[in-house]
């Protein structure tokens, strides 16, 4: 099982970054998977030009190397964890540029987890956001389930999450979506290779 976390905030030492690395922490020391299948792409580190990349001042070479990293992050992962800052009251720009560089077929049909970040009380509208308008061609499979983080400079602190009974009920409810999301996974990988051949005819709908 891969598992792919997607820290939307283009700020170096973000708070969406710490999350991701938290949630990594979860997945390996409350559901044992291996530390080398769990991967966070930072896009703070890995710099997308504002799609579609056509200005002739940008270095070619080290763009192709930039999307290609991406993709094969994308092809490799079984399920997906999408990070995005509020920024005034929207996902996170470099987060929505990200997604028109999602090849079709890659991530189509992969269960993903939408995960809302803010300093204060929001992170309601960068979830609403991506589930209106990041996956219709792409085919992403959002599940049902979603996570706000408000206030998250007070929260995914620790250094074990091994104890339930000290962990937050944002933390406690994170690992309820992680639980869900490799779930999905497992139950879709049976069937996701099927679902991608379907729609070969009509990639982008009628």
């Amino acid at each position: 099982m891969n598992i792919l976390i997607v820290s939307g905030s283009p700020r170096k030492g973000s708070q969406s970054a710490k999350v991701a690395n938290q949630f990594k922490k979860i997945l390996v020391q409350r559901f044992k998977v291996d530390d080398k299948n769990v991967n966070i792409l930072d896009l703070s580190d890995n710099k997308l030009p504002l799609w579609p990349a056509d200005d002739p001042q940008l270095n070619a070479a080290q763009v192709k190397d930039n999307i290609e990293s991406v993709v094969f992050q994308l092809q490799k992962a079984d399920a997906l964890v999408f990070l995005s800052p509020e920024y005034h009251g929207m996902a996170s720009p470099a987060l929505k540029n990200f997604f028109m560089y999602c090849p079709v077929f890659d991530i189509a049909h992969k269960p993903a987890l939408a995960v809302g970040v803010s300093s204060g009380r929001g992170g309601t509208y960068p979830i609403t956001e991506l589930r209106i308008s990041s996956f219709k061609n792409n085919h992403l499979f959002y599940i049902p389930e979603h996570l706000i983080i408000s206030n998250v400079i007070e929260e995914f602190e620790k250094e074990s999450y091994t104890s339930w009974e000290e962990m937050s009920v944002t933390e406690k409810r994170a690992t309820d979506c992680l639980d869900m999301l490799l779930t999905y996974a497992e139950a879709l990988k049976g069937v996701r290779g099927k679902l991608v051949d379907i729609q070969q005819d009509y990639p982008y709908g009628m």
